[in-house]
């Protein structure tokens, strides 16, 4: 689980990236590690979610719950009004999400006229991102777009159909602070 905020500063910008802190809750060669090697991954049916850890983790202790205090490994990124990194930390802490947003919803707040609070920052987290795209792309950078793909399952749970959905602006927004996380934490490292 992820929570993304930013901080419109007068020459700067601080975009925070929190990723839900699994290591505290899962260790390592445990049951609940080797199920989540095997999975490799949740998977999103019309009909259900398939976790890669067990639900009670997954949709609980280890996901950024709203209004909940979750431990978190947090990204800090100091960009200035050229969307230059001026500095980046990573740090452990502990967050309360103020919300939880599906993307049909962020993609509705991007589209409407309306403003203020929350919907302001997604507005300037959308502004954001898309500079941080464009100026990825300009590097050598490649475009990751490709369509997901969603399952309809029988009573059985055995697929009978499988249609793509369309990528929205919203994923695209997750999509480059996770790649800029990424990125900055194979620096790091």
């Amino acid at each position: 689980d992820d929570a993304i905020s930013i901080q419109k500063r007068d020459n700067c910008t601080e975009l925070y990236i929190h990723i839900a802190d699994v290591s505290t809750f899962v260790k390592e060669n445990s049951n609940n590690d080797q199920c989540a090697l095997e999975r490799g991954n949740s998977y999103y049916f019309i009909e259900q979610t398939t976790h890669m850890l067990p639900e009670y983790l997954s949709t609980d202790i280890c996901s950024l719950v709203p209004g909940e205090k979750r431990l978190a490994l947090s990204l800090k990124i100091t960009l200035n009004t050229k969307c230059q990194i001026e500095n980046f930390s990573f740090f452990e802490s502990v967050i309360i999400s103020n919300q939880k947003f599906h993307y049909d919803e962020v993609e509705k707040i991007i589209h409407s006229k309306k403003d203020g609070g929350i919907l302001t920052q997604i507005k300037k987290l959308k502004l954001l991102t898309d500079k941080l795209r464009k100026k990825r792309l300009s590097k050598d950078g490649f475009n990751l777009d490709s369509n997901e793909t969603f399952f309809e399952l029988d009573k059985k749970g055995i697929p009978i159909k499988s249609h793509k959905v369309k990528k929205l602006q919203s994923h695209e927004m997750i999509e480059e602070c996770m790649l800029l996380a990424n990125k900055l934490a194979a620096k790091k490292v």
